[in-house]
Order: structure tokens, then C-alpha cells, then sequence
């Protein structure tokens, strides 16, 4: 069934984890960025994967190698990674060739159209997100003008159980992504979590069919 992909991420507690199995996100990240508040080791990641259930698990990293993402996702099992660096979209291609699904993150700058040409194709999700990640803050949602959505996208940055069902219904994105919007002193927090995910779906039942193209390419 076509629908509103939800992810939550900076899961790194088995409270976290659970908040997203009891809400029933779609996916959750996991933060392999050394040093990043929300990072998890492997063991950790290990077992926060066998928490989550049938909630699918993204590993998050920053400009690491190919090779490293590989190996992270083999060791804790996971099947979806998320890059937040400067990868080229020749490293996303290599990823999908070893088996990964890819979910690439650019931020919405002045460049932002040519950089979603630059990916078509190399991966299978485009994730919007402002120009510090993680940080909370909301972007321009007027600068999705315009821009090709032609790849499954997710956006980010600063959304809350207060405004997802505004950005759901103006930009009507293939998936909502959250972090900072659900926590509270730091942590994930199943109330913020479960208003989160009433909400944004709520919203998604308003969006016209013509605008569920690419729901489903995330399934």
C-alpha cells in the first residue's frame, strides 16, 4: 500500500527503540558518525536492530568510504544507509551494487536542483535537510519549487508534532524524517514520537492521489 513513510532518527536506547516499534515507524536511524551526539557502536547498533523489529533500521554516517559503510552495515545488519557528506553519486552506486539501499542527503541550498539531477538514478531516496543536520531548525520550504521529484524523497529539519502536518500537506513528500522535534533533554520521547506520527499521518490521508506518485518507492 502506497503511504506516508515515517523515520525517526538518532535512535541509540532500547526506550528509543521501542518508541518506534509502538508508534510503528517505518525506519529508524542509527548514527554511526563518530563523535555526533546520538552515535552508537556496533554492539550497541546490534542490539537496538534486534529491538526495532520490523521497523527497518538506516545506518547514518558522514563522508566515510565505501568500504566502511559496507562493513558497518554488514557487521549490525543493516539493508538502508543514509549519507550526509559530500559523497559523489558514484559512491551511492557502489553501495547499491554491494546490496545497500541508499538514502542521500542534500541540503536545500541555491543549488539544490542540480544536485538532485546529479543523483537521479544512483540512489533510491533523496532526503532534504538544511544546511547543519540534526540541529532542528526549519528551512524554506519554498525552495522545493520546482525541484524534480522524480526520486522518492524524505524531508528534514526542524519538524515537530506541531508542524508535520504542514509540511506534509504543502510539500507532500514521499516520507517525514525526525530527530530533534521528538526529544526531550536529548532523548527520544515516545509521547513526542507517537503526536508525531498520529499527526503526519492524519495529514497524509488529505494529500490528492495525484500527489502519491512516488509513496510506494520506499515500500
Amino acid at each position: 500500500m502506497d503511504r506516508l513513510i515515517l523515520k525517526v532518527c538518532g535512535v541509540r536506547t532500547p526506550d528509543g527503540a521501542r518508541a518506534c516499534v509502538q508508534s510503528a515507524v517505518d525506519f529508524a536511524g542509527l548514527n554511526f558518525v563518530p563523535g555526533r551526539r546520538r552515535a552508537v557502536g556496533i554492539e550497541l547498533a546490534r542490539g537496538l536492530v534486534a529491538m526495532l523489529g520490523p521497523v527497518r533500521p538506516v545506518g547514518v554516517f558522514v563522508d566515510a568510504t565505501a568500504d566502511e559503510v559496507v562493513r558497518v552495515a554488514t557487521a549490525v545488519g543493516l539493508r538502508w544507509v543514509q549519507l550526509h557528506g559530500s559523497e559523489a553519486p558514484e559512491t551511492c552506486a557502489q553501495l547499491r551494487s554491494a546490496g545497500l539501499r541508499v538514502i542521500k542527503a542534500l541540503p536545500v541550498d541555491d543549488d539544490l536542483a542540480a544536485a538532485v539531477a546529479r543523483f537521479q538514478g544512483a540512489v533510491d531516496a533523496l532526503l532534504f535537510d538544511g544546511a547543519v543536520a540534526g540541529s532542528g531548525r526549519r528551512w524554506n520550504w519554498q525552495r522545493l519549487e520546482g525541484v524534480s521529484r522524480a526520486t522518492p524523497f524524505l524531508v528534514a529539519g526542524g519538524l515537530t508534532p506541531s508542524n508535520v502536518a504542514q509540511a506534509v500537506a504543502r510539500l507532500t513528500p514521499t516520507g517525514v524524517d525526525v530527530a530533534s522535534g521528538v526529544e526531550t533533554d536529548g532523548q527520544l520521547d515516545p509521547e513526542r514520537v507517537q503526536a508525531f506520527c498520529a499527526t503526519a499521518r492524519l495529514a497524509a490521508l488529505a494529500v490528492p492521489a495525484h500527489a502519491r506518485a512516488n509513496w510506494g518507492g520506499l515500500q
